[in-house]
């Protein structure tokens, strides 16, 4: 054997690198459903039901009693010790604080199947569970399914409306079984931030008093976070709203995402969340960004998929005016038009179906449940979703001008996002493929440079009157490459000061990058375990810029016992 190859032992390791568990054993791949890159997304697995575990004095559990406590008075935040079990990782215990879950309809005492939210920091200062401040647990009994909310946000964020995800989880106080919840990630600043929305004024709406954006009407929005008194960007909003028409559209899309606020209004209707915004002005938030720009944010979709809705009929004023605006009922057809190439994509059926039979044995345990009555409803649920599509997809055939996805140089290609092409690429032949058959869409070609290269396509729908100009963002990739050495505290997998700083440099220069390959040069005379966590530790923050390595190399050789030398090719 040559000296070369004495001194490098080369190991091909390729993973899926979707869970953190990377050199620690055979890590299984990550159940589909689960969204998102964070530690928290583990919380939201639909198909895998956790434990969450209260644990309360009986002085304070009789205080979540009426009439102590009601629908419309939560009450204080009272101690609890909380223990959660997560994908077989248990947690805690915690000093928490707890409230009960619920309005009108749903709201139950500890006499009854009650609803928890859960507050992590209510005692003690900056803590989490998984990073996650605030937990609601919905006690689901509105919804005999237990599949409504799960679907309904799923369908949501596949539109990119940002929405809550959603997990399951049985719940016991003082060691009694409050059955099975639904854990819905909670709406504040940090679900936003997952979707690129910053948050400097967050609005709830709902009962009692089912608020409306008519004038002097921002009192009766409940401040979730931001200014309990400077309430003028919702003064503003409300303003806008004054104007009737185009004139109505031109004072109120400079202060809204009126493309996302469209699409949730359609499908609102669309799920039969006949609770919400258009048909009764309630269960939504109202987020203003740093640049008082309104988002609207759906919740409370614990009724849906039990019957259709007329699209174009309305109780919530904006959607009213958006119907006399030209611009914006253009904006609302289309809306309809992406849900219906969305929910195809989407597959509710095999979603709902996969999560009905995860928590059938969860149903079972709940001694608030009724199995059988469940399984009818959700197979009620899954058939209305496949009935909606159906209906949508003929409505909106004529006006329809979605793009189904995009051909370059003969490879497809996703038609949401930036679509990234492989390093020196400097033509392309575009062919935009429409939805609907009988729209037209030309092909065109082009001269590229690396990085981004804005074009522009169209689609003219069937009827010939509705034009979709598309702004494509193709970017070109250049290859790199970068190496570098990474210093550790003597036996230890802490990053020294040194290490600390190459870690983020490293990290820093892989931002937005693509087709990562990370090859390792470990010392030889460290154990296995100390190699590998140290491996483990950089992974981590390379995975915490939303990168997932899609190879990974280990070489061991007489390096300084340590040291790390990470040597990256990728693409940006």
């Amino acid at each position: 054997m040559s000296k070369k190859s004495k001194v490098k032992v080369l190991a091909t390791l390729v993973l899926s690198l979707l869970t953190t568990a990377l050199f620690t054993g055979s890590a299984q791949a990550t159940p589909s459903f689960i969204e998102g890159t964070d530690v928290a997304a583990v919380m939201f697995n639909p198909t895998q039901v956790s434990s969450i575990s209260l644990q309360m004095k009986p002085e304070d559990t009789d205080l979540l009693k009426y009439p102590n406590v009601s629908w419309d008075n939560e009450g204080p935040w009272l101690p609890a010790k909380m223990t959660a079990t997560i994908a077989g990782v248990r947690y805690g215990s915690y000093d928490v604080g707890v409230h009960l879950k619920g309005a009108w309809g749903s709201w139950r005492d500890l006499t009854g199947k009650a609803g928890f939210k859960i507050k992590m920091d209510a005692f003690v200062p900056k803590q989490t569970l998984l990073g996650v401040v605030k937990l609601t647990l919905n006690n689901m009994v509105q919804d005999p399914s237990y599949i409504h909310e799960a679907m309904t946000y799923k369908l949501m964020r596949d539109l990119n409306i940002p929405a809550p995800r959603t997990g399951y989880a049985d719940v016991f106080l003082n060691g009694t079984n409050y059955g099975l919840h639904l854990n819905v990630e909670t709406i504040d600043k940090r679900l936003l931030s997952r979707w690129g929305i910053n948050s400097k004024h967050l609005y709830k709406a709902g009962i009692p008093a089912f608020p409306d954006f008519w004038l002097d009407n921002e009192s009766n929005f409940k401040i979730e976070s931001g200014s309990q008194t400077d309430l003028s960007d919702m003064k503003a909003f409300i303003g806008a709203n004054e104007y009737n028409s185009d004139a109505w559209w031109n004072a109120v899309s400079p202060l809204a995402d009126m493309k996302e606020i469209t699409l949730e209004w359609a499908a609102e209707l669309y799920t039969g969340h006949w609770d919400g915004y258009t048909l009764n002005k309630n269960n939504y938030y109202v987020n203003f960004d740093d640049k008082g720009r309104a988002t609207i944010l759906p919740w409370g979709t614990d009724q849906t998929w039990g019957s259709g809705y007329n699209y174009f009929a309305f109780n919530g004023m904006m959607a009213n005016k958006c119907m006399a605006s030209s611009n914006c009922n253009e904006l609302y057809l289309q809306s309809l038009a992406t849900i219906a190439s969305t929910a195809a994509k989407s597959d509710l059926a095999t979603f709902g179906n996969a999560v009905s039979y995860a928590i059938t044995d969860a149903i079972s345990r709940d001694p608030f449940g009724n199995l059988a009555y469940a399984q009818s409803t959700q197979q009620a649920a899954v058939g209305q979703a496949a009935a909606q599509l159906e209906s949508l997809k003929s409505m909106v055939v004529p006006w329809d001008t979605t793009i189904k996805s995009i051909v370059i140089n003969n490879r497809y290609y996703s038609a949401s996002g930036t679509i990234y092409l492989p390093p020196k690429t400097s033509a392309v032949s575009v062919q935009v493929l429409a939805t609907q058959p009988q729209a037209t869409a030309p092909s065109f070609s082009a001269k590229l440079v690396n990085g981004p290269n804005p074009k522009q396509a169209s689609v003219t729908s069937a009827d010939g009157y509705h034009r979709n100009n598309i702004q494509l963002n193709l970017y070109v990739l250049t290859q790199r490459a970068l190496k570098s050495n990474v210093v550790f505290n003597n036996q230890s997998i802490h990053t020294s000061k040194a290490g600390t700083s190459s870690l983020s440099a490293i990290t820093q220069k892989l931002q937005n990058s693509k087709n990562v390959e990370v090859t390792f040069t470990l010392p030889k005379t460290n154990t296995k375990y100390l190699n590998d966590s140290r491996c483990n530790e950089i992974l981590k923050k390379i995975q915490a810029q939303g990168i997932q390595p899609a190879k990974l190399i280990k070489v061991y050789t007489n390096l300084n016992p340590a040291q790390v030398s990470v040597a990256v090719q990728y693409q940006n």
